[in-house]
């Protein structure tokens, strides 16, 4: 498997687990919005540009487990029980 498309694969896995649309993820590391667009074509990168890339895509999961830590830290809400009228 060629560079570009283990780049490829990796920046699909990080769209499905992000939620982030290609063109907001073009945007955000290259100033593209087609950027995933011509990677699913067939197109390529400099490595400065996949540098970019994997570093942004590091930074955004390492917030995203934080964020998702402090969830499970968060004591849950007292169950909710009706009171007869």
């Amino acid at each position: 498997m060629s560079d570009t498309k283990t780049l490829l694969n990796e920046i699909e896995k990080f769209l499905r687990r992000s939620s982030m649309r290609a063109s907001t993820f073009g945007h955000k590391t290259a100033k593209d919005g087609k950027l995933v667009a011509r990677l699913r074509k067939g197109g390529t990168v400099t490595l400065e540009t996949a540098n970019v890339i994997t570093s942004f895509m590091r930074e955004q999961i390492a917030l995203l487990e934080e964020e998702a830590a402090k969830r499970k830290q968060r004591p849950s809400a007292a169950p909710v029980r009706a009171v007869a009228a």
